[in-house]
């Protein structure tokens, strides 16, 4: 229990969290939470919103405070042991119907309107009652500010029975881009070839599935290119 040997656990636990912060970043909960707007914090793990603070900074300050919890020895061991288990805590002690939001958010990726359903589902677990017509609108108004997207904040205008609906107003930017890329494939006195016709429908039931602008767009793209419609469906299903 020396004094060296708090300073080697002190770093090993500095550097055990950063690996578990890198491999999350891999996790189909960053997905979701990146889909979301949201980036992780390299310094406390947690999810912020993606435009607020640099992450290039973090890096440093998270160096700095490696450096200090190394030379504190076992007491920066002790403040790191204390903060894992009071975030353990806190989160055992979230409702149940938050918990099981969380492992859905953690296995399965989600479409935007999914995303949103549930951050709505979340905050009304946490509060213990529905939310109302003002709150869901700033719920949307989060999103349409965090993602740069104005059409969202309309979100929770629509029926709640129409999923569907509220998918394609989430994937409003995605179906923009395939109708942009559809004006660059070569047409034949002006309509696409049977091929190509085929590819842009499987593109748009990949949009209604929640793929995004940057997958339309590389998607098209690959079709510019030669892509073949075996390709291209075989694609869906990797």
């Amino acid at each position: 229990m020396s004094y060296e040997t708090g300073v080697a656990v002190a770093v090993l636990w500095s550097v055990g969290g950063l690996v578990i912060n890198l491999f999350t970043r891999l996790s189909t909960l960053h997905e979701n939470m990146t889909r979301a707007g949201w980036r992780r914090s390299w310094i406390t793990g947690q999810y912020k919103e993606a435009h607020s603070g640099s992450a290039i900074w973090e890096l440093p300050v998270w160096l700095i405070i490696a450096v200090v919890s190394a030379a504190l020895s076992w007491v920066g061991v002790g403040i790191g042991l204390c903060m894992l288990l009071y975030s353990l805590a806190k989160d055992a002690g979230a409702p149940r119907a938050v918990r099981d939001l969380r492992w859905r958010l953690k296995n399965a990726v989600l479409p935007l309107a999914e995303l949103m359903e549930l951050d709505k589902q979340s905050a009304e677990a946490m509060l213990g009652r529905a939310l109302s017509q003002e709150e869901t609108n700033a719920i949307a108004e989060l999103y349409a500010e965090r993602l740069n997207r104005p059409e969202l904040a309309d979100f929770f205008a629509i029926p709640s029975a129409s999923l569907a609906s509220k998918q394609r107003l989430a994937n409003a930017a995605a179906l923009r881009a395939l109708a942009d890329e559809i004006g660059t494939l070569p047409t034949t006195e002006g309509r696409l070839s049977l091929t190509n016709a085929a590819q842009v429908e499987e593109i748009a039931r990949r949009v209604d599935n929640g793929a995004d602008e940057a997958h339309v767009r590389e998607a098209m793209k690959r079709i510019r290119e030669g892509e073949t419609l075996t390709e291209t469906l075989k694609g869906s299903r990797s």
